[in-house]
C-alpha cells in the first residue's frame, strides 16, 4: 500500500525533496477533481491541497519553511495558496 501512496502523491501530487528542499509540481489527471495528502517534512507535518485551479499547502505547527511550488519560491508559516489555470 506504502508503494501506491508514493506513486500518488510524487507523481500526480509532484511532491520532491531535492536537496532538503520541499517541492510540488502537481500534475493532476483531468478526470480527478482533487488530491490532498499529509507529509511529515523536516519534523513538520504539511498538508498538501491540490485542484486544476489551485494548490493549497498548510503548515501544522513548527518553525515555517521555504518550499517551491512549480518552481517558485513560497515561505510557509501557516498557509500559501497559489492559483493557476
Amino acid at each position: 500500500m506504502g508503494g501506491i501512496w508514493q506513486n500518488v502523491v510524487k507523481g500526480f501530487g509532484g511532491f520532491t525533496n531535492e536537496k532538503g528542499e520541499l517541492h510540488l509540481t502537481p500534475r493532476l489527471p483531468k478526470a480527478w477533481d482533487g488530491l490532498s495528502y499529509n507529509i511529515i517534512f523536516l519534523r513538520r507535518k504539511v498538508t498538501v491541497d491540490i485542484s486544476h485551479e489551485r494548490v493549497q499547502v498548510d503548515l501544522h505547527g513548527g518553525a515555517p519553511l521555504d518550499i517551491y511550488i512549480f518552481g517558485e519560491k513560497y515561505h510557509l508559516e501557516n498557509t500559501i495558496l497559489v492559483e493557476y489555470k
